[in-house]
C-alpha cells in the first residue's frame, strides 16, 4: 500500500460534526421559543446557553454541511460570511466586557426572557471560543493551499476552550465556567462548540495538524495509539485524584504526587509499547532491505549473462553469417554470369533473374540479422567524421534510383537553405538509416513521388532528415508497430519480402547515435519519416575519422 495514502480521508467527519453542532443548538432554541410562549417545565440549566451563543452555534454547524468548496463558490461565500458574523459576535462580546456592559450582544434575540432568567449571559470564554472559530471558517474559505494550517490552528484554540470547559464539568471544577455576573459557559455550549472545532479540524482531513493524524506511515500510526492513551489517562488519573480527595483518602500534596508518578508510569508504558512495535517494524525493514539487495545482486548477475549471450548470439550470427555470404557469393556470381549468356533464351534468363533476385534478398535479410543482432549487443560502433549530409543523402538516392525508375517514381534530394556544408556525423550510418526508409517508401508507393529533405536546426544543433513519400499512409494505431523487428504492415507478396527488420535496425541505429526518429501522415496522402540527429558544425580543413565522442582537434561551432 501507498505510504502516502490516509486514513479516515472518505469518512464525513467534518458534515456529522456540523449536524452534532446544529442539533444542539436548533434544541436549545426551541426552549427558548418554549419559554418565549410560557412554558415553564424545562429543567433550568437548558437555559444558560445563550440564544445568541445557540444561534452562533447553530450557524457553525450549517457552515460545516455546506461542500467544502472555497471561494468564490457560493458554498465558500456563505462559509466565509458565517464566518465573518461568528466572529464578529465574539469580538463585540468580548469589547462590551471590556468596556463594562454585562450585556448587549446576549439580547438580540429573546432579550425579555435572557434578563429574567438568572446566568443566561454569554459567557467570556464562549466569546473568545467564537472569535477563533469563526476566524477559522473565514480561513478555511480561503482557496489557498497554505491556508489550511492557519485554518486548523485557529480551530484547535477554540477547541482547547470548549474541552477545558467541559473538563471543567467532568471534575466538578466550576470557576473555571462561571464568572462574575450572570454569565457562564453551560455544558451544552462546551459540547456544541467541541464538535464544531472538531468539524473545521476535519475539513482537510489530509492536511497540516489532521495530515499528521491520518497519516498512515510510521507516525500518523504512533500519533493515533498514543494521543488517544495520553488524554485517557491525564482525564481518567485526574478524576481518580480528585474523588480520593473527596473522601479525604490523600491529602492535597500526597494526591498530586500519586497523580504524576501513575501518569508518568502510564505514559512510560505507552512510550515502550510503541519502541517495542517501532523496533519490530525496523527488523522487518532490514529483513526486506537485505532481501532487496539480494534481489538486486541476482539481477545484475543475470543482466551479466544476458549481456555475455548477446555477445555470443552476436558472435554466433555473425560466424554463420559468414558462413551464408561465402556460398551466396558464389551464387550471386554465377547468377550474374547465367544472366549475361543466357540472353538469347528467354526461359533460362528468367530463371536466371528469378535465382539472382532471392541470393540478393536473402543477402539482405543475413545483413540486417547480423546488423540487429550487433546492435541489441552494443557492438555497433559510431564513427563521426566531418562530412556533407546534402552528399550522404544523394548517394542513397542514387543506389536505389534503379527501384524507383521500375515503378515510375520520382526520387528526389531536397536540400534546405540552412544546411551548412559540413557536419559531424557518421556518414555510413546516415547512408544505411536513408536507404532503409527510401528503400521502405519505394516499396509501399505504387505512384507519384519519393523525396529527401535534409535541413539543420542551428539552435539544437541537430540535423533533420525527412523521408515523405505518396504512398498509402500509416494509420496513427499502427505506428507503435513499425519500429518494431519482424513487423511487416504490407498485404500484398511484394511487400512482404524481407525480414521485417529494416525500420527496427533504423531505430537502432538513430538511437545509438542519440537521436529520434516518427513517422506522421503527410497532408493529400502518404508518410513523412522524420529522423534528428545530433551534428554539430565544422570549423577548419581537419578531415580526421572521429570514433565515439572524442572530439579530437576538431573545431566546434557555437551558433
Amino acid at each position: 500500500m501507498d505510504v502516502r495514502t490516509r486514513a479516515f480521508a472518505a469518512s464525513p467527519v467534518s458534515r456529522v460534526a456540523g449536524l452534532a453542532a446544529f442539533g444542539i443548538a436548533a434544541a436549545v432554541l426551541a426552549c427558548w421559543v418554549a419559554k418565549a410562549s410560557g412554558e415553564t417545565g424545562l429543567a433550568p440549566w437548558i437555559y444558560r446557553m445563550n440564544p445568541m451563543t445557540a444561534l452562533c452555534l447553530a450557524l457553525s454547524g450549517l457552515a460545516l454541511c455546506l461542500p467544502r468548496t472555497p471561494l468564490p463558490t457560493p458554498a465558500g461565500a456563505a462559509r466565509l460570511a458565517i464566518g465573518l458574523a461568528v466572529a464578529a459576535v465574539g469580538s463585540v462580546k468580548i469589547m462590551q466586557l471590556a468596556t463594562g456592559h454585562a450585556a448587549g450582544v446576549d439580547l438580540p434575540l429573546f432579550g425579555r426572557e435572557v434578563l429574567s432568567t438568572g446566568r443566561s449571559l454569554m459567557a467570556p470564554n464562549t466569546a473568545v471560543a467564537f472569535v477563533l472559530l469563526g476566524a477559522s471558517l473565514v480561513v478555511a474559505s480561503v482557496p489557498a493551499r497554505r491556508a489550511t494550517p492557519g485554518s486548523q490552528v485557529l480551530a484547535l484554540g477554540a477547541l482547547a476552550v470548549a474541552t477545558s470547559a467541559l473538563i471543567a464539568y467532568a471534575y466538578g471544577a466550576l470557576d473555571l465556567v462561571e464568572f462574575p455576573g450572570p454569565s457562564v459557559m453551560a455544558l451544552q455550549t462546551g459540547v456544541g462548540l467541541t464538535a464544531a472545532t472538531v468539524g473545521v479540524l476535519w475539513m482537510r482531513p489530509r492536511r497540516a495538524v489532521t495530515g499528521l493524524l491520518t497519516d498512515r506511515t510510521l507516525g500518523g500510526t504512533m500519533a493515533r495509539r498514543l494521543l488517544p492513551a495520553i488524554a485517557l489517562t491525564t482525564v481518567g488519573l485526574g478524576a481518580i485524584r480528585i474523588e480520593m480527595a473527596r473522601r479525604g483518602m490523600l491529602d492535597e500534596v500526597n494526591g498530586i504526587a500519586l497523580l504524576i508518578a501513575c501518569v508518568l508510569i502510564v505514559l512510560t508504558a505507552a512510550v515502550l509499547a510503541q519502541a517495542r512495535e517501532l523496533r519490530r517494524i525496523g527488523q522487518r525493514l532490514r529483513r526486506r532491505e537485505r532481501a532487496l539487495e539480494h534481489a538486486v545482486a541476482e539481477l545484475e548477475a543475470a543482466r551479466d549473462v544476458a549481456a555475455s549471450a548477446a555477445v555470443a548470439r552476436a558472435d554466433f550470427i555473425a560466424n554463420v553469417s559468414h558462413e551464408i555470404r561465402n556460398p551466396l557469393a558464389v551464387i550471386l556470381s554465377r547468377a550474374s554470369f547465367l544472366k549475361q549468356s543466357a540472353s538469347a533464351d528467354p526461359k533460362l534468363l528468367r530463371a536466371a533473374r528469378l535465382v539472382d533476385a532471392a541470393a540478393n534478398a536473402l543477402n539482405s535479410v543475413v545483413s540486417d540479422v547480423l546488423d540487429l543482432s550487433k546492435l541489441e549487443a552494443g557492438q555497433i560502433r559510431i564513427r563521426r567524421a566531418p562530412a556533407d549530409p546534402a552528399t550522404v543523402a544523394r548517394e542513397a538516392v542514387n543506389l536505389l534510383e534503379d527501384q524507383a525508375a521500375a515503378k515510375n517514381l520520382t526520387l528526389s534530394v531536397l536540400v534546405r537553405s540552412e544546411l551548412p556544408p559540413r557536419l559531424l556525423i557518421d556518414p555510413d550510418r546516415v547512408r544505411q538509416i536513408l536507404l532503409n526508409l527510401i528503400g521502405n517508401a519505394v516499396k509501399f508507393t505504387d505512384a507519384g513521388s519519393v523525396q529527401v529533405v535534409v535541413g539543420y536546426e542551428a539552435r539544437s544543433r541537430r540535423l533533420r532528415l525527412d523521408v515523405e513519400d505518396t504512398g498509402p499512409g500509416v494509420r496513427a494505431e499502427q505506428r507503435d508497430l513499425l519500429f518494431r523487428r519482424f513487423s511487416q504492415l504490407g498485404a500484398s507478396p511484394d511487400r512482404l519480402r524481407g525480414a521485417g527488420l529494416g525500420l527496427a535496425i533504423c531505430k537502432g541505429l538513430v538511437e545509438a547515435m542519440e537521436g529520434d526518429i516518427g513517422v506522421e501522415g503527410r497532408k493529400g496522402g502518404g508518410s513523412i519519416f522524420r529522423v534528428g540527429l545530433p551534428a554539430p558544425i565544422i570549423r577548419g580543413e581537419t578531415t580526421a575519422a572521429i570514433h565515439g565522442t572524442d572530439l579530437g582537434a576538431l573545431a566546434l561551432g557555437t551558433d
